[in-house]
């Protein structure tokens, strides 16, 4: 067995897992780069247009680094393209405003999508999640704010946002 490659057995993740766990989670991950909440959470920390609200909001957990650095990150964009949002990004807006706006977004996107307290969750009508399953038997199949206190905590969890340890520090 072998961890690393994921070539399964105790402790290892089979290419089929991998594939399942990625399909089940990129739509999840993705949404903040579709969602209407994207633009205007950027726009009010100060961004500007969705490249830069989308590069800015990526490389933010890095700190405020410099386009190079992005480029080598991201390395499927045009470095040009790069080159344009960043660092103008980090003169608009500070990385840990960014991160907020992103969580934001994410919250009021997954509220909106998933429900909240007073809403009701998008094509929700009577399917089987939910049908005939009370709160104490199956919480995760309730209705939205069927289980008391459920949707009050943000959806998106809130991490104290700041740049993460780069190799390059100082120990």
């Amino acid at each position: 067995m072998n961890t690393v490659t994921g070539n399964g057995g105790p402790g290892g993740v089979s290419p089929a897992q991998g594939r399942s766990t990625f399909q089940a989670a990129e739509p999840i991950h993705a949404m903040i780069y579709f969602t209407p909440h994207f633009l205007p959470a950027y726009e009010a920390v100060g961004l500007r247009g969705r490249r830069m609200g989308y590069f800015a909001s990526r490389a933010a957990a890095m700190g405020p680094v410099p386009a190079d650095v992005v480029i080598a990150t991201f390395f499927n964009f045009n470095p040009d393209v790069v080159r344009r949002a960043i660092p103008d990004a980090w003169a608009l807006a500070r990385p840990e405003a960014i991160l907020g706006a992103r969580l934001n977004a994410v919250d009021t996107s997954l509220r909106e999508g998933l429900g909240g307290p007073g809403r009701q969750r998008r094509g929700s009508g009577g399917g089987r999640a939910g049908h005939g399953r009370g709160a104490g038997r199956r919480p995760v199949a309730a209705r939205p704010g069927a289980v008391r206190g459920a949707c009050r905590a943000p959806l998106a969890r809130r991490a104290a946002p700041g740049p993460v340890a780069r190799a390059d520090a100082a120990a």
